[in-house]
């Protein structure tokens, strides 16, 4: 399949009648057009925003996990069900959450804070720009907010799955570490720091991976949370590769950027 788009991405209008080999033509017009760039940083950014926190609130929930608590399996499990719950269903609920108007439950609890409603899944302003009314330096507008809303989404859906693997992780620590540093003065954090996180480093390192491949293939989100944006500012790599695909019927182009 590799090496199949690879040959379908040398072509124009590949299977049908009109398709012609045309080289890295596609390859040309994809980065001189400034969208896929533009898709590139925006799956920079959805990355950025999502995999060190959903990592961190991952690790810092499996900690507390740790530490015998009453239903702690309970706990786990409530944790666990955004995950195997139908990304498309879930995501419609959070579209109604940030719902532009206030008939969504955000914009409910920002009008009883006498705030007025934001547009959420519709904005296409950066965030930076709307904290503080202009660009940061090298860091521009920021991601756009109906982005940011699909990375809240995200991170609430696939934390509950990383603190499994670092609940199992954490088992496999000897307790009699943890009993050494307590007799040689280490507090909290001095332990998780100094001993938790490098003996979870292998663990770490394999829910980076996982983790930036899910951000690096995001679709349904996007897709169901911001219809409106999808082609604009939350149009990540893979938006843009079927909006070439199946809107416009370019695959030799969409087999290039993909």
């Amino acid at each position: 399949p590799f090496l199949a788009v690879i040959g379908i991405s040398l072509y124009k209008d590949w299977g049908t009648a009109t398709a012609g080999f045309v080289g890295v033509d596609n390859y040309r017009q994809i980065f001189q057009s400034g969208e896929f760039l533009q898709s590139v940083g925006i799956t920079l950014w959805y990355a950025a925003g999502t995999i060190p926190v959903t990592i961190a609130l991952a690790l810092i929930f499996a900690v507390i996990l740790r530490r015998n608590l009453r239903g702690g399996a309970l706990y786990r499990v409530i944790y666990f069900l955004p995950y195997i719950t139908s990304t498309v269903a879930a995501a419609a609920v959070w579209r109604w959450i940030f719902h532009v108007d206030d008939r969504g439950l955000a914009n409910t609890l920002l009008g009883m804070l006498g705030w007025g409603p934001l547009r959420f899944t519709e904005e296409s302003r950066g965030v930076f720009e709307l904290l503080f009314g202009h660009s940061l330096p090298l860091l521009g507008a920021g991601p756009s907010l109906a982005l940011v809303c699909v990375m809240i989404f995200s991170v609430w859906q696939t934390f509950g799955f990383y603190v499994i693997i670092f609940s199992a992780g954490l088992g496999q620590i000897p307790r009699e570490v943890y009993e050494a540093a307590s007799l040689d003065g280490a507090g909290r954090v001095r332990t998780f720091l100094s001993i938790t996180v490098p003996l979870m480093r292998p663990i770490l390192g394999f829910v980076l991976v996982i983790a930036t491949m899910g951000a690096f293939q995001t679709f349904n989100q996007i897709y169901i949370m911001a219809p409106s944006e999808r082609l604009g500012t939350a149009r990540n790599v893979t938006m843009y590769i079927v909006t070439q695909f199946w809107d416009f019927g370019r695959l030799g182009r969409a087999a290039a950027a993909a």
